[in-house]
């Protein structure tokens, strides 16, 4: 996103593009930093946390992505949605049979 930016000639849309890679930077880093303070630990805040974090960051993506058409859906549009519904699916499933076992 920050090489797209640069070569913009429009200096608000340049700035609302790095605005747009800085975030997803700290959304990426915080999910990294709660895997890894919390989620290694069984801790249930950090499950919902991540899966808030990472959930919020794909509806954007479908929402003004995806759905306007800006990305097509095929050949490659649907896999991180795809991946991000299996991942919260299995991982809720692992977390719901984890707890009930401990």
């Amino acid at each position: 996103m920050f090489d797209a930016a640069t070569q913009m000639e429009q200096a608000v849309l340049q700035a609302r593009i790095y605005q747009g890679a800085f975030h997803i930077l700290w959304f990426a880093v915080g999910a990294i930093a709660i895997a890894v303070l919390l989620n290694w630990r069984n801790s249930h805040f950090g499950y919902w946390a991540n899966l808030v974090m990472i959930g919020w960051t794909e509806v954007g993506l479908l929402l003004f992505f995806i759905l306007p058409g800006y990305f097509a859906w095929l050949p490659t549009g649907f896999i991180g949605p795809l991946l991000w519904m299996l991942a919260v699916l299995f991982s809720t499933l692992g977390y719901c049979l984890r707890s009930k076992t401990a």
